[in-house]
């Protein structure tokens, strides 16, 4: 597979699976499965105000908010503080709300499918970095400040030097034991 580049205006628009929301769809696997057929997503959501998220039983989930808005979630009960670009993970079975502090804000939202993938999301500072793709993995590197993405395939690498804060997002499929 190519190096392939995307830009914000090539993310389709999709509403949420219970209608409160949109999102940007950056990449899924399999392309077009829709909200209860995928195996895996990574998307960009815009968020404001009180709201509910919706619920993705056998999904593991994984959300950055992207700007300094406070965003608070609420999974089964428990509220959580999210911290601006740092990524936190939460199970896809849970009753999950939002409030968000201020301005509306985007997040990134980064799904899999339990059993099937997993995902590993860290973002990173400005600086030079170089990122290689392995195996069965697929690497999607996504600059924060215009949410440009990059897709690399398992023998493709990545050296770029970036002004802002970008995230790298590993999806492969689990481990079967």
């Amino acid at each position: 597979m190519a190096i392939t580049a995307l830009r914000w205006s090539d993310y389709p628009v999709v509403p949420w699976k219970n209608g409160a929301g949109v999102t940007r769809e950056i990449a899924g696997h399999p392309a077009g499965a829709g909200p209860d057929g995928f195996d895996w997503r990574v998307s960009v959501a815009d968020v404001s105000g009180s709201l509910k998220f919706s619920t993705f039983p056998g999904v593991d989930r994984v959300v950055v908010p992207l700007d300094t808005a406070v965003m608070a979630l609420t999974v089964d009960g428990k509220e959580h503080r999210l911290r601006h670009r740092e990524p936190f993970a939460f199970s896809g079975d849970s009753t999950t709300s939002c409030v968000v502090g201020g301005p509306p804000t985007r997040d990134l939202n980064v799904m899999t499918r339990r059993g099937r993938y997993r995902s590993e999301v860290v973002v990173y500072g400005p600086g030079e970095r170089e990122v290689a793709g392995a195996g069965a993995e697929t690497t999607l590197v996504v600059r924060l400040d215009d949410l440009t993405t990059t897709v690399l395939g398992a023998d493709d690498r990545l050296r770029a030097a970036a002004e802002s804060d970008v995230a790298v997002i590993r999806i492969s499929p689990a481990q079967r034991v």
